[in-house]
């Protein structure tokens, strides 16, 4: 079977190279385009960054798509129960049933006389031999089975309908998220196909945008010749109160020329609250450069902090606005480009 990268939307032809999220999407994805997009050190941390998080689905209808999973699960189930069923050895149901015609019809009479009187009358203390009872527990067997394929039967085709449902329920959510009627709806998704058609620059900003939420930039810490930056880092972090750890640090490093007067260090960390916390206490706890460097000649300088996008993600998110027509804007709240238009 062909598997695709989702995110480079390319074949896999080398199953060494193949890693696959345990999310509930089950994506596959080539080791290599995780350690791009990712910003990973090696290919190797690749399996261990998408274990159960898929960086290409939309969540906002993961919970859907687990329970469509949960239910094709049952389904599968059923399959092998149903495979089970029919491995019933045909040879012994045949041969029973030749031992079955074998027998005196005067005593089958006399068996089912008995029967019926034990039905008319609810007596059960009617002793029948060992023949009659192997008939009665194939009767019991058979009629087991029966029971079992119907109840089957209608667990199956209640899960095709709930599963049905299921992708209605997804359609819905597509053509109408947020409050958006059908018609509009159906212009977003023509819109933002005619987007993504050829060189896919939507599902780029997408992407990037959301590699690039780990990320921020640290301005005003002075760059010295050998310098431990990743000290001056967690020294930083730790004066503006924020638990952080080195292993919680994807990379770390100086932008620009080498050479360059006190570089910006960008910093990719290994989860996005990382991010959210440290702009929340810069806010409130401004941090001067005195406070993490004492050989300084302006202590009182303050560090800031921000997150900076690279220019070609900014000219990427001109030219999606540019074809992107007037209803998927941001101002109108809705649709896919909503908070990468701004």
């Amino acid at each position: 079977m062909t598997v695709w990268c989702a995110i480079c939307c390319r074949s896999i032809t080398d199953e060494s190279a193949t890693v696959q999220t345990k999310a509930d999407c089950r994506h596959y994805y080539h080791d290599s385009c995780v350690k791009v997009r990712l910003s990973l050190p090696n290919k190797s941390h690749a399996a261990g960054r998408i274990a159960n998080t898929c960086p290409v689905c939309i969540p906002n209808i993961s919970d859907i798509l687990k329970q469509i999973n949960a239910r094709l699960d049952s389904v599968d189930k059923i399959g092998e129960m149903s495979k089970k069923l029919e491995k019933i050895d045909v040879n012994k149901i045949n041969e029973m049933s030749k031992k079955l015609e074998k027998i005196d019809a005067k005593k089958i009479n006399e068996i089912s006389s008995k029967l019926k009187k034990i039905d008319q009358i609810g007596d059960i203390s009617v002793k029948v031999d060992g023949m009659v009872s192997k008939v009665d527990g194939f009767k019991k067997s058979i009629a087991s089975i029966e029971g079992k394929m119907d109840k089957l039967s209608l667990d199956y085709n209640l899960l095709k309908t709930t599963v049905k449902e299921l992708e209605e329920r997804v359609a819905t959510v597509e053509r109408v998220q947020l409050g958006v009627p059908a018609d509009l709806a159906e212009e977003i998704k023509c819109a933002a196909q005619k987007v993504c058609d050829g060189s896919l620059e939507l599902r780029t900003l997408q992407l990037e945008s959301q590699f690039l939420a780990d990320e921020i930039t640290v301005a005003g810490i002075p760059e010295e010749r050998g310098e431990k930056l990743m000290e001056k880092v967690m020294l930083f972090y730790t004066t503006l109160g924020v638990k952080v750890t080195e292993n919680n640090i994807v990379k770390l490093e100086r932008l620009g020329r080498a050479g360059a007067a006190n570089r910006n260090v960008r910093v990719k960390f290994a989860n996005q609250r990382y991010v959210d916390d440290i702009m929340r206490s810069v806010k409130s706890n401004p941090v001067k450069l005195g406070a993490i460097m004492s050989a300084v000649q302006d202590p009182d300088v303050l560090i800031y902090v921000h997150r900076q996008h690279p220019p070609s993600l900014y000219k990427l998110r001109s030219d999606v606005r540019d074809k992107a027509p007037v209803k998927l804007l941001p101002s109108t709240g809705v649709g896919p480009l909503r908070g990468l238009l701004d």
